[in-house]
Parts: structure tokens; sequence; C-alpha cells
């Protein structure tokens, strides 16, 4: 009997490193294209409690987009399991209005977040050109309320999070030094700093705090720790203000604060290239993650497999490196968005314009791509998917421990994308950008390979995070 449960011990014991050791590739279960014939974009993804919620802006007035009320209008939509649409509203005013950042709420609504440069219609309160904008929603896309928060320059806000105590916290970037801005460390429209909000369960304001040096951060994520902190990630590229420790080029800059605002600690991460982050994962370890791109491939760096690689580090609270991994392949690779799994396995999602290294299944130009890894970083497999023109990613959230959504926008009209808004003749002149939404599954396998349709690189240096806002301010003679 003694050898019989050993001989099972060790088929069970091959058999779980069979499953573990094998690589799990993703594969597309459905993509949908949302939209009209302008460019439209969404930018964060969330699960609701019977649905899935994506949130963006659109430039579109026909196809899926109804209700125009500016140029550029704001969007949620809620979709089935099946990528259906069950609702959808545009929001703003008769100027500009994007929203960049959406979660779910404890009371089953939603609180959407971007900027705004409206002062009508859905938006009141505007300080001067574009604001922070924050929207309660409940559950059929209703506002409850609204707010503006800023100066007269610019702000730009990248990611909202309720809290635990039922407030918000968000952060993005500000150029102002009036209005809500206090301790801007740069001068008005020069450079700006990351901005961090506290705002109770109304959207009034509790606290704020401007961080950075004389020189420009660029806000990627934030999140609130277990300990009831607050940790934010942004590129840094000089020395002075609220940075120091800075290693070359730009550096991953992650700074924790207490719950009233104030620094615990901020540390750069990098080597001597240019490093930027995107992504900031709260881990149920009580760890954080933090993944962008890298150049460097020296100090804290190794393993680029050249040029521009994912790169993702692992930190305790208390700012200490417990590891670090490079994903990708020869040319150019990021990644703006990192979840967890209920079993503790970390799933990502990329811009790939590689062929090879951890790179498979790429269909030309840049793609989605996905990929996970275990607790540790350990590869475990990944896709790509898109078309073969410029398909470029922005969230990915968790549906369980094999499924995921993923939202972006698509230039492509061929490979897994399928009912683009637009015609292809008609895209002469500009990009043509739809939505595209999918849900991914991974499923154990050997291998996968896919040929590429068109041989064709979209070569990224360390991106500046050029201020789109400001662009797009600059776009309109504001």
């Amino acid at each position: 009997m003694k050898e019989y449960w050993s001989t099972l011990s060790l088929i069970f014991n091959l058999l779980l490193f069979a499953v573990h050791g094998s690589s799990q590739i993703p594969q597309l279960d459905w993509g949908h294209c949302y939209g009209g014939d302008l460019n439209d974009y969404s930018y964060s993804c969330k699960i609701g409690r019977s649905g899935y919620i994506v949130a963006g802006c659109v430039f579109s007035s026909n196809g899926d987009i109804t209700n125009p009320l500016g140029p550029a209008d704001a969007w949620v939509m809620k979709l089935d399991t099946l990528g259906n649409i069950l609702w959808r509203n545009s929001y703003g005013g008769s100027s500009s209005d994007f929203f960049q950042s959406i979660d779910t709420t404890f009371d089953g609504g939603f609180i959407a977040a971007g900027f705004t440069l409206s002062n009508d219609h859905d938006v009141s309160g505007n300080h001067g050109m574009s604001d922070y904008w924050i929207v309660k929603l409940d559950s059929n896309g209703v506002i409850q309320w609204q707010k503006c928060y800023g100066g007269t320059d610019v702000e730009d806000i990248k990611d909202i999070h309720q809290t635990t105590d039922s407030g918000y916290i968000l952060a993005g970037n500000t150029y102002s030094t009036d209005g809500d801005v206090i301790g801007q460390h740069s001068c008005a429209g020069c450079d700006p700093d990351v901005w961090v909000l506290k705002l109770d369960k109304f959207g009034n304001l509790q606290w704020q705090r401007c961080l950075g040096s004389a020189l420009y951060e660029y806000c990627g994520q934030i999140t609130e720790t277990y300990d009831h902190s607050f940790v934010v990630c942004s590129i840094a590229s000089v020395p002075g203000g609220d940075v120091a420790g800075l290693i070359g080029g730009s550096d991953f800059w992650v700074v924790k604060l207490d719950s009233t605002g104030s620094i615990t600690w901020a540390r750069c991460y990098g080597g001597l290239s240019d490093d930027a982050p995107d992504a900031l994962t709260n881990l149920s370890d009580s760890t954080l993650l933090i993944t962008g791109e890298t150049n460097s491939n020296d100090i804290q760096v190794s393993g680029n497999h050249g040029a521009n690689d994912v790169w993702s580090i692992k930190l305790d609270y208390g700012g200490n490196l417990i590891w670090q991994k490079c994903y990708g392949g020869s040319t150019y690779d990021w990644a703006v968005s990192v979840s967890e799994t209920p079993n503790h396995e970390l799933v990502y999602l990329g811009n790939s314009g590689s062929f090879d290294g951890n790179v498979t299944g790429a269909h030309g130009y840049t793609d989605f791509w996905v990929f996970h890894t275990d607790s540790i970083g350990n590869f475990l497999g990944g896709n790509c998917f898109g078309g073969s023109d410029e398909d470029l990613p922005h969230s990915i959230c968790v549906i369980n421990n094999e499924s995921y959504l993923t939202t972006g926008e698509t230039v492509s009209f061929n490979g897994q994308v399928t009912d683009h808004h637009a015609e292809i003749g008609d895209c002469t002149l500009f990009d043509c950008r739809d939505i595209w939404t999918a849900k991914i599954s991974f499923v154990g396998t050997n291998s996968i390979s896919e040929t590429p349709s068109k041989m064709k690189f979209k070569f990224h240096p360390i991106r500046p995070k050029i201020f789109f806002v400001s662009q797009l301010i600059n776009s309109l003679n504001l």
C-alpha cells in the first residue's frame, strides 16, 4: 500500500509539473469593433456585476455612437459576456471630453475620470483649459454627480479607484499653479507635475498633492495598498524637488503616500538608459508590481531581449526590490496594463512590434500582446492579437483564472479584426480608429506559430509620454 501511494504521488507530481511546465497560449474567444467612421478610443475596462464596462472617448457621431455633444465625447458602454452592447452613453459638453479610467463602486455603479475642455451640458465648474473631470454614474450609466478639479492651465487624469472608505483616489498630471493646484514644482504651463487627489464619497476634495521636480513627470497609475496608504508611479528624468536617486536617462519613479498625502518614501528604479512605467498593481501578498518599458540592460535591469522590452519589478511596501524581469523580442515591446488572477498568476497586456523572443503569433506592425507569468515572474506563455496594421491596447481585466477582457483601439481591417466601422478607402487622411475589445482565454498547449501577414514594424523609442491633452488643445487652437 505504501508503494501504491508513493507511485500515485509521483504520477501526480509529474502531471503537475507537466501542466505548469508546458506553455499556456492565449486564444481569442471573440473580438468586436465599436465606434463610427472617425477616431474612437477606449482606455479602461472593468468587470461589472452583470457584464463588462468599457470607457474612452469618441470622435464619431454615427455607427454605435449616439447623441454626440461635442467634437469629442467621453463614452461608456456596457457589454454582455459575448460583447453585445447593453447600453452606451456619451458624456460631456460642446468642447472635447475624455474618460481615461473607470472603476466599479460599492453601490453597483461606476466612477469615471478623464479630462474636459467643456463647461456646459454635463460639465460645470471648469477652471480653464482642461480640468480633471470626475463623474459618478449609477448602474445604468446615468450621471449622479460630476466635479471638475484643476487650475487655469492643463490637467489630465490617468487613473481613479474607489477607496476602502468609499471615497476616491485619483492621479494624473497638472501644468497649473493656481485654482485647486497647490505646490507645483515648475512654472505655470512649463512642465507637468504628478497631481494626486483624495475625494470623499460625494466627490469633495479632502487633500491634494503635487509630486515632482522642476522638469516633467508623467503619471502612470495609482493604487491603495492594504495598509491604507497610496502608491503612485511616474516617469522621472531629473533630480530635484521630490525626485532623488535618479539612476540614468528616465527612471521608474515610485512614491508611497500616507493616508493624508504626505510622502512616506520615493524611489527611482531602472538602468542607465530610459525606463518608463505605465501600470501599477497592488498584489494580494501585500507587494507592488510596477510595469512599463525599458531600453536599459544594466544596473537594476537584466535580461533585455533587444531595443525596448517590457520591464516589470516587484517591490515590498517599503520600496525594496524583490525581483525584476524583462519580456519581449528584438524590437520594441512595452506593457500598459497588468492584473493578478485569483490563482495569483500575473496577466500582462502589452504592445509588440517583435516577431521573436517571448513574442509569438505576430500579425505585423503592432499587436495586442497578452502573456502571463507565475507569481515570481516566470514566463508561462503569450500570444499576439490584431490585424496587419496598428492595434494599440490600453487595459486588461481578469474575468477568472483563464479568461480576460482587453480593450484598446485598432486601425486594422483584417486578421482577427472584423466589422471595422470605417471604409478602407476613406482612411487616407486620418487613421479611422475603432475601439477594439476582445475576450481572451488561456489554454494549455505545446506551441503555436503564425506567419506575419505584413512584415511592417513600428519603431518606438521610449515614448516621451507626450501630453495628449496638450496636443489636443494645440490642434483646436485653444
